[in-house]
């Protein structure tokens, strides 16, 4: 065995970028023999005995990582991510391959049952134009009252005190719709903004804002809701929304609804611009050409893990990367 290594022969041994030797020797995994009299040599010298502990320590994941959790419970690896930022499945941070990733233990992924209460709700009733937390008003005074089920032809509303009011009732107490429901089409851009908003039983919260800028804006075409005991999953289709009204964008519910979605944003950015708002996802486009084999066994392995090719590649590299 050698007695000293160069930097280049370290990330040859490790299979890493120079980028990722140094991020390793930032965070103290790797210590040059020469740390405090480098400049005299020109380069770091490591000890090959450091460096073979190293690659031992590197070759295995320590714990599941996103990805790998994402396959086991069928979902998509930036759920697994929401999961984890809210606390609802335990993870830790580990520098793996130079980068710092979360990792899930085996035994709290046993114990994890937080999907089983996500529920895939009806949210809109296109006859009626009614939407899941839309927003309805009285008339001539001041009370509120938002949907809060949907089940069909029945419809139940709760108004600013906390009382159940069935729809065909609220009608006739005076409730109308705050807004009209856009009626455009599915925005063809790629991918959705996510955003993780609170289940809470006041209907004036501003979190509840959201919903009437998305209804009244992007319509139900581009939305997906879905409900949770204690978070509301809602994606959202990423486009630039033009408001011409100065007094909409500079009225108090405008601003508490941009500040929720910026908020309560975990996959994606919400651009709030002087003429509108800008929902943009962080997908951008690659275009590669695969040998015909490659794509071949790529499209082998998406159909067995029943993804779809793109989102089997694009597990593959967060896992890498």
């Amino acid at each position: 065995m050698q007695e000293r290594l160069t930097t280049k022969e370290v990330c040859k041994i490790l299979d890493i970028s120079e980028t990722t030797a140094y991020t390793y020797i930032k965070k103290r995994k790797l210590v040059p023999t020469n740390e405090k009299d480098w400049h005299i040599d020109q380069c770091y010298y490591f000890d090959p005995v450091q460096v073979e502990k190293l690659k031992e320590e590197i070759s295995k994941p320590p714990g599941l990582t996103t990805g790998d959790v994402a396959k086991k419970l069928h979902i998509a690896p930036s759920t697994v991510s929401t999961y984890i930022k809210n606390g609802l499945l335990p993870a830790e941070q580990h520098l793996y391959k130079g980068r710092l990733h979360y990792f899930v233990k085996e035994e709290d992924l046993l114990a994890f049952d937080a999907p089983s209460t996500k529920q895939k709700r009806e949210f809109y009733n296109k006859e009626l134009g009614i939407g899941l937390f839309m927003k309805f008003m009285h008339p001539g005074s001041s009370k509120i009252a938002r949907v809060m089920d949907i089940a069909g032809d029945e419809i139940v509303l709760v108004d600013h005190n906390g009382e159940k009011i069935k729809y065909q009732e609220a009608i006739a107490l005076g409730f109308n719709p705050a807004y009209s429901v856009s009626d455009k089409k599915l925005i063809r851009k790629k991918g959705y903004l996510e955003f993780n908003i609170p289940m809470v039983n006041n209907v004036l919260s501003s979190s509840y804002s959201i919903f009437d800028l998305l209804y009244e804006y992007w319509g139900p075409a581009n939305l997906r809701i879905h409900t949770g005991d204690e978070y509301i999953s809602v994606e959202v289709k990423p486009s630039f929304i033009e408001i011409e009204d100065k007094e909409t964008l500079n009225s108090e519910t405008y601003l508490n609804a941009v500040n929720a979605m910026k908020e309560y944003a975990i996959e994606g950015k919400v651009k709030a611009r002087t003429n509108g708002i800008l929902l943009d996802t962080s997908y951008k486009k690659l275009y590669i050409n695969l040998p015909e084999e490659l794509k071949r066994k790529i499209k082998k392995a998406a159909e067995e893990k029943q993804v779809t090719m793109e989102e089997l590649i694009v597990q593959t590299l967060e896992d890498r990367f």
